[in-house]
């Protein structure tokens, strides 16, 4: 059986197997960047690897084809040589000093053209050589994104020399919100971590060698409290506030009306894309800002006097656009969760849809022309029980929105799953929760729904844990993964302690 995930376009299985001791490679240099990391990972050898250049319509398409006499690829680019790697290696056993390799004939391309997965690192911290494992399988699946939250009212994770109170202060907070995520149960024990620009760099490049790209996220103007805790004038009343603990609803937020507050942050974005050049998307967050704050500021209050509004909530279309024209000199797209996006943000924006429950306005703005990448909380994060979030719903459930009309489905041109983690205290319990899940939304957005088959995805997965298994990387037992609650409706309790007995009981 061939066990590649995700499952490819169109597959001509041989039914045969070859031993090999090794590769070798006749490339054309524009492309031998794509064989990069094949070659580290198997030895020199006798079977030619022959790869030719032809341009394919899809970017990321590539054809992959394994005889005895040799192995030859077919890609347009260096990133879907790697592609056609990731897949051959899915194809190789390794037994003691040979190889092998499953004989067949692929064609593949992918469904979305954006794959991506996000970790908040922000209320729980897990280090580069964690992330390093994590980016190691975005790339054996073939996602081409890595979304890193790396701000929040919880924290800032990256030591900024020009900005040194974001490590001083923001770094920090005095406890951690646990289990229940409304109540108050805490780890009294202060929480600081930080990475240095030097280990960012290392993670980027690290990504970039897998054809991954960062997009790094620094969620403004809510989510803010870590900023304005390290640099109090970006408070409306310049109040020095702590590093929050709790999980939900600061309103201590940044103030919009203020040029000081452009005046830092344009700074302040010099100094990240500084960092992240590379990146193709920056994401500006915009969820859950509450606007209490903004009622009682003066500033705040001429603001909306000149924008002829009494709605604060306008303010927040009015910062986004002051951002897209901050940020524009960078040429990068920019990103947002689909409650910041306003009537009058600024087309350009990407909305994120991540909401479990049908937002009209929000499929209303996909409908009319809003690029739109979809990653409902309800499918796609993978901080939920498996009870309440069974495998089978992330892999076979589909774009589902009630009211998108065909050309507004056109719109939405990629997909996120996501790992919220203010309660993922440690990386096994990391692992647990977005192992295999990952393999089933790369699945969910590579493959043709054609050719989904979910029984097929679960036989093909079996072989997978064994490579979770060699990379030292845990994961959710097969028994786990599909106890679906069956109810619409799953009650906070449940929530909020059935993650914790199904991590108990793996």
């Amino acid at each position: 059986m061939i066990n590649i995930i995700p499952k490819p376009y169109n597959l001509i299985d041989y039914e045969k197997r070859i031993r090999v001791n090794g590769f070798n490679y006749d490339c054309p240099n524009e492309l031998g960047l794509g064989l990069e990391i094949f070659k580290e990972e198997f030895n020199n050898g006798d079977l030619r690897v022959v790869v030719v250049y032809k341009k394919y319509s899809n970017d990321d398409a590539y054809s992959l084809k394994v005889t005895k006499k040799e192995i030859i690829i077919e890609a347009g680019n260096a990133k879907a040589v790697f592609y056609a790697t990731r897949s051959l290696k899915q194809l190789i056993e390794t037994k003691k000093d040979y190889y092998y390799i499953q004989c067949c004939e692929i064609f593949d391309k992918p469904q979305m053209l954006y794959r991506s997965f996000s970790l908040d690192e922000v209320r729980h911290f897990y280090g580069k050589e964690e992330v390093k494992k994590i980016l190691d399988i975005l790339g054996l699946l073939k996602i081409k994104y890595f979304h890193w939250h790396l701000s929040d009212d919880q924290g800032f994770r990256i030591n900024l020399k020009k900005y040194p109170k974001l490590k001083e202060i923001g770094s920090r907070r005095e406890k951690t919100q646990i289990i229940n995520d409304f109540g108050n149960c805490f780890d009294e024990t202060p929480y600081e971590f930080c990475y240095e620009e030097e280990e960012i760099t290392e993670i980027i490049e690290y990504a970039k060698k897998r054809f991954i790209n960062v997009t790094p996220e620094f969620d403004m103007p809510g989510h803010t409290a870590s900023l304005v805790a390290s640099y109090p004038f970006l408070h409306c009343h310049n109040k020095q506030i702590p590093v929050y603990t709790r999980v939900f609803r600061n309103a201590d937020i940044i103030c919009p009306s203020k040029e000081s507050t452009y005046e830092f942050l344009d700074g302040f974005f010099a100094e990240i894309m500084r960092i992240f050049k590379d990146s193709e998307y920056i994401h500006l967050g915009g969820d859950e800002v509450f606007t209490n704050v903004w009622e009682t500021c003066p500033h705040c209050q001429a603001k909306m006097k000149e924008l002829k509004t009494n709605n604060p909530h306008d303010l927040q279309g009015y910062f986004s656009n002051r951002f897209v024209q901050m940020l524009a000199k960078y040429n990068k797209k920019l990103i947002m969760w689909h409650d910041g996006v306003k009537d009058d943000t600024n087309p350009s924006v990407i909305q994120q849809y991540w909401i479990w429950q049908m937002d009209k306005v929000g499929i209303g703005r996909i409908n009319e022309g809003r690029p739109t990448i979809y990653s409902p909380c309800s499918q796609m994060y993978f901080d939920s029980a498996y009870a309440e979030l069974p495998l089978k719903r992330t892999y076979g459930r589909g774009i589902k929105l009630d009211g998108l009309t065909k050309k507004g489905r056109a719109n939405i041109f990629g997909m996120e799953c996501c790992s919220w983690n203010e309660y993922i205290r440690d990386k096994d319990f990391l692992e647990f929760m977005i192992f295999p899940r990952i393999h089933a939304f790369a699945e969910s957005c590579w493959t043709y729904n054609k050719n989904l088959d979910y029984k097929n995805f679960r036989l093909r997965l079996k072989y997978h844990y064994q490579i979770l298994d060699t990379m030292g990387i845990g994961y959710c037992k097969e028994h786990l993964l599909d106890n679906d609650h069956n109810e619409d409706y799953v009650s906070p309790v449940f929530r909020r302690y059935n993650r914790y007995i199904e991590y108990n009981q793996n």
